[in-house]
């Protein structure tokens, strides 16, 4: 059958546009329903930007007494094809997505990682954030870091030398993130031993030494949502002289546990621990991924079951989504 100008798309109007197969004109909802019906009714398909981040992962905790401050966590791995903005690991914009309307796209957002532990991976639709790597402590070393960001090292007690640069073997996830640095460790006077930050979405952290605290790798900031936030910053090393973390990750390893712990929404990592100076109180968790979706106002993004979603019009022709939980979200 073909379309014809007598039966659709003449509300509020002239002759609309058409041939023989198709019609371009206004319609009403009975039009609509009855053209999906015949599947005759095209919605073409739209342009959707993302930030994708994982979970950061956690800074390392005490396995032994003495004074062997422990490695932040690394931030979660950091995808972005907003504008002209990095992805992590100094990689370049992501191409966009080319999504339709009534299609379930697959989400998961992915939580920070506990003590020692790494993050959980973040996905939406073919897009997959790895978590961020656990800080190291005593008894494990960096090579069990990695991650999105790799986690830093911790200051392991001597091998017979007086000064020791105890190298991270943690590998990050190829642009998503960067790697964790090396620990510290002198036998000669254990107040200068210093655990490594955790690497960032937009730095390394630099390797700790005996006049080098070791701040957490720096992160990125994005304008996704309207303004500039800060996000996937690597966790603090511990030490008496002990890091920093920034753009959401966990900072001041001497403090309370909610400063230890990245913030909810960055992927930032969690901060280490030092025995002397914290006892055994648990180092900062990594903090929680999350999903941004950035789509022409026309647009309406809803969410299934176990999905949180809000949606913010820009005003600027543009809607963005942010998104936590897992479940499936579908477009109108």
């Amino acid at each position: 059958m073909s379309i014809t100008q007598k039966t659709y798309g003449w509300i509020g109007q002239g002759i609309p546009t058409q041939s023989g197969g198709a019609n371009s004109g206004i319609f009403s909802v009975q039009d609509v329903n009855d053209l999906k019906k015949q599947q005759k009714y095209f919605v073409p398909a739209f342009d959707v930007e993302y930030l994708v981040i994982a979970g950061g992962g956690g800074g390392g905790g005490q396995a032994a007494s003495g004074y062997a401050p422990m490695g932040g966590g690394g931030a979660g791995g950091y995808r972005n094809s907003f504008a002209s903005e990095a992805s992590g690991g100094g990689a370049s914009t992501e191409t966009h997505l080319t999504l339709n309307v009534a299609t379930n796209y697959a989400v998961s957002v992915g939580g920070g990682g506990g003590e020692q532990t790494k993050g959980t991976d973040t996905t939406f639709h073919n897009i997959t954030s790895e978590g961020g790597g656990p800080g190291a402590n005593h008894a494990t070393f960096g090579s069990n870091g990695d991650g999105g960001s790799s986690g830093g090292e911790a200051a392991h007690n001597g091998d017979g030398n007086n000064a020791n640069s105890h190298i991270n073997n943690s590998s990050p996830t190829a642009n998503q993130g960067h790697k964790g640095g090396n620990g510290w460790y002198e036998a000669g006077n254990n107040s200068y031993n210093k655990g490594a930050g955790g690497g960032g979405a937009g730095a390394a952290a630099v390797n700790a030494s005996f006049s080098q605290v070791g701040n957490g790798g720096a992160g990125l900031d994005s304008e996704i949502t309207g303004s500039s936030v800060g996000r996937g910053g690597g966790g603090a090393g511990a030490g008496h002289s002990a890091g920093s973390g920034t753009h959401g990750g966990g900072t001041n390893p001497k403090g309370s546990v909610s400063d230890r712990t990245g913030d909810a929404l960055t992927g930032g990592g969690g901060a280490g621990i030092q025995y002397d100076s914290t006892s055994y109180a648990d180092a900062g968790s990594g903090g929680s991924g999350v999903v941004y979706l950035h789509y022409p106002d026309d647009r309406t993004c809803t969410p299934a079951s176990g999905v949180s979603l809000t949606e913010t019009d820009k005003g600027n022709g543009f809607k963005v989504a942010e998104i936590t939980g897992a479940g499936n979200v579908s477009f109108t």
